[in-house]
């Protein structure tokens, strides 16, 4: 338990919970993974994340089937990524609109899963996605592997 001011007390939050409650906040986005499914990596270049499910998409901005968020206000976004590689590590880059835009040298590793936290000015019709390379696999559980995006100006 965590002692909190006025006396009251919650149990402590996990990196998540944390990740979540900001995503959530006014001026939200999206939040993707992958449901369950272990996508394999090729071991070639940089292959798009598939993604199975969402926790939210509040402005239906999130093309599930295509794996990329679409710009529809001008604005500068916040993305976060995790994903937990099997094998091999891996590395995560973001695209915007089919061109790399950072990888994860911008992030850090975290027992296996590496974090990839970027900002990036977007104009409407702009659209980012999240790709991987390595030669193992992406793990498939929701709290491996996720994708997340909001707008904060």
């Amino acid at each position: 338990m965590l002692e909190v001011k006025r006396g009251v007390s919650c149990t402590r939050p996990t990196a998540l919970d944390g990740i979540l409650a900001e995503m959530l906040a006014p001026g939200c986005g999206f939040s993707v993974h992958k449901a369950g499914v272990d996508q394999p990596l090729a071991g070639g270049g940089p292959e798009p994340v598939r993604w199975s499910g969402k926790w939210f998409d509040r402005s239906r901005n999130f093309d599930l089937a295509g794996g990329r968020f679409i710009c529809r206000s001008r604005g500068r976004y916040l993305f976060q990524a995790r994903a937990r590689f099997t094998g091999e590590p891996g590395m995560l880059l973001l695209y915007r609109n089919g061109v790399e835009a950072c990888d994860a040298l911008e992030g850090v590793a975290d027992n296996g899963a590496v974090l990839l936290v970027a900002g990036l000015l977007l104009h409407p019709g702009d659209a980012v996605a999240l790709y991987a390379a390595g030669n193992g696999a992406l793990s498939g559980h929701p709290r491996d592997t996720w994708f997340a995006g909001r707008r904060l100006l």
